[in-house]
């Protein structure tokens, strides 16, 4: 093989994808060596048969052959007999965390002698802010397809306008172990850069339909969103394995859409994600005072012991269902004579007596940190 290569794989959503692509090319300049990308069909956004990357952006030359590695002397070495899948998984290697802190760790003739190495994780670079523009230089590089640039520039033209505050609101939407931020942080956050610049509007991308409804009872004509099919309240993530093609392709362009107007933002409230991190690298020129980011008490949702949800224990479950009031988070612990409900980690109620519960006053309180 005269061509030595870097294959970027592709394990995670779409902003984790892109930060682990920017890292790949970064390696691949530094040792002069030709960059490919391998997502196909990439769980979550993937389609069958199909590499994503394709689909979504016009780097032609980063394109994946089918079959180009199969006698490829590769680096890591056990990723040898997986390389041409695009993100297997091993009971004895931890083949999705190659890194180029990994490869700066290894013997250079080793490296050297091996046609392919694989990156599949982001590294320092990417996250350190020393590297800002480095990694601002590479990401641009990506060009969307020609019909998502032209959805890009007509959203930025007729309803993002000058100085616009963007707003990176991941929910969950009733994921399993994701935890909602407060929203009441990034309503003071915004609050706080409406201050100063009182005419930009606000650009909010989220995976809940609830948080959208949430910001225009809040700020009005002011908020602006792109199209996209929310599933319903508390079902899970806008990206699901068992969605048809059409529809992972739809939710993959949704993304990306999203991910590059936000970097067209002048203002940046963000949880601390890959999502945000795309847009801040892609804006290439960011003031960091004009950026605020939420840092969650507890990252993901891990009932403690003797915790259950609620659809464990029947006689409770049933109340909610015949209150109208999603289950999504919703956990209990059931003692000797009472029980505790919570939602996540928030206490809401304990009690022994069911029959005079106050469900108005547990809806209030779910609601204030589900928003549903």
């Amino acid at each position: 093989m005269s061509i030595k290569y870097v294959v970027c794989k592709g394990y995670y959503g779409l902003g984790g994808n892109i930060a682990v692509l920017t890292c790949a090319m970064r390696v691949a300049e530094k040792l002069n060596r030709r960059l490919v990308v391998d997502w196909v069909e990439n769980i979550g956004y993937g389609v069958k048969g199909q590499d994503i990357f394709q689909l979504l952006f016009e780097n032609r030359e980063l394109y994946l052959e089918k079959g180009m590695f199969s006698t490829a002397r590769v680096w890591p070495d056990y990723w040898t007999n997986f390389i041409d899948r695009t993100m297997p998984h091993s009971k004895e290697v931890v083949l999705h965390r190659v890194s180029s802190e990994h490869l700066e760790q290894a013997d250079l003739a080793s490296v050297e002698d091996c046609d392919v190495i694989v990156i599949s994780r982001d590294d320092k670079y990417w996250h350190r802010h020393e590297y800002y523009a480095e990694m601002s230089g590479l990401i641009n590089r990506l060009v969307p397809s020609e019909r998502l640039r032209k959805k890009i520039d007509s959203f930025q033209s007729e309803k993002l306008g000058d100085n616009a505050i963007g707003v990176h609101f991941r929910h969950g939407n009733g994921e399993r172990t994701v935890v909602p931020p407060d929203i009441e942080w990034f309503f003071a956050a915004v609050d706080g850069f409406l201050v100063q610049s009182p005419s930009s509007n606000i650009l909010v991308c989220t995976d809940c339909s609830a948080v959208e409804k949430a910001f225009v009872e809040r700020y009005g004509s002011k908020v602006v969103f792109t199209e996209k099919e929310h599933p319903p309240l508390g079902s899970g993530p806008l990206f699901n394995i068992n969605y048809s093609d059409a529809e992972k392709l739809a939710n993959a362009e949704e993304a990306l859409l999203d991910m590059w107007l936000l970097s067209k933002c002048s203002y940046i409230v963000g949880s601390k994600s890959f999502f945000s991190g795309v847009a801040i690298k892609l804006n290439g020129n960011f003031n960091r005072n004009n950026e605020k980011t939420w840092i969650p008490k507890y990252r993901e949702f891990k009932p403690g012991e003797g915790i259950v949800h609620v659809s464990a224990v029947p006689s409770i479950n049933k109340m909610f269902v015949e209150e109208g009031l999603p289950t999504d988070g919703v956990y209990c612990e059931v003692g000797d004579s009472d029980v505790a409900l919570y939602y996540l980690y928030e206490f809401i109620y304990g009690g022994n007596d069911f029959d005079q519960l106050d469900w108005s006053l547990v809806k209030s309180k779910i609601k204030r940190h589900r928003l549903y």
